[in-house]
């Protein structure tokens, strides 16, 4: 009779669990559909690891919603005031002052530089964009020291083409800073799940040890 009565409450824990997720899931497919949404597999660490935070940016609704991420995100600005410090250093040393060319210049002005890369991982939505406008603040930052080592070394062509690649590889490489911190909070979730469930694991060993040999 006992084996019995385990039989059956084992029965009605499956059926009520079965319950409990067809009431949470009635279609089978919970992932969140939200393009900013980061779906963590069930397999770390492979191809689908490092691209499940991959997604086309809504272009319009980005431009359209960065006015108010500007004014929210306070540590946007640190990002903003290194793009402006590097406009202020190229207006400031000739491109061949050791000062400019010993640490300023590869960390502040040449791309993708710490601003492009501090500002595309902050920036809660619109990374592309926010790199965009600090790459062509490092674009400013050099053709600005270019001026005061050589004024005239440059036709109006050459400065067009270093706006438009500064602008491009600063929305790449904010866009890409922006994937590695979701990917890093997707890997943060994988590993906080399977710490419970190991800790579930163990919670249940240590039941069945504990329980009397019949």
């Amino acid at each position: 009779m006992a084996r019995a009565k385990r039989t059956d409450r084992a029965d009605a824990r499956r059926r009520y669990r079965a319950t409990q997720a067809s009431v949470a899931d009635p279609d089978g497919d919970a992932e969140d559909t939200h393009p900013t949404a980061t779906t963590a597999p069930a397999s770390g660490g492979g191809p689908l690891g490092l691209l499940s935070g991959v997604h086309m940016p809504d272009f319009r609704a980005d431009v359209l919603a960065m006015p108010e991420v500007v004014q929210t995100t306070r540590i946007l600005w640190g990002a903003f005031a290194l793009g402006l410090f590097a406009v202020a250093a190229g207006l400031t040393f000739p491109l061949n002052d050791p000062g400019l060319t010993g640490l300023v210049l590869p960390l502040f002005i040449q791309a993708p530089g710490v601003p492009v890369l501090v500002g595309g991982f902050v920036a809660p939505r619109g990374a592309w964009l926010v790199g965009a406008v600090l790459g062509l603040l490092q674009a400013l930052g050099l053709l600005a020291a270019i001026f005061r080592s050589s004024p005239g070394s440059i036709n109006a062509s050459e400065v067009g083409v270093a706006l438009i690649s500064g602008a491009v590889l600063g929305s790449l490489f904010g866009s890409l800073a922006s994937w590695y911190r979701r990917w890093l909070r997707s890997m943060s979730a994988r590993n906080a799940a399977a710490r419970e469930e190991r800790a579930k694991q163990q919670r249940r060993d240590t039941k069945r040890s504990a329980r009397p040999a019949r």
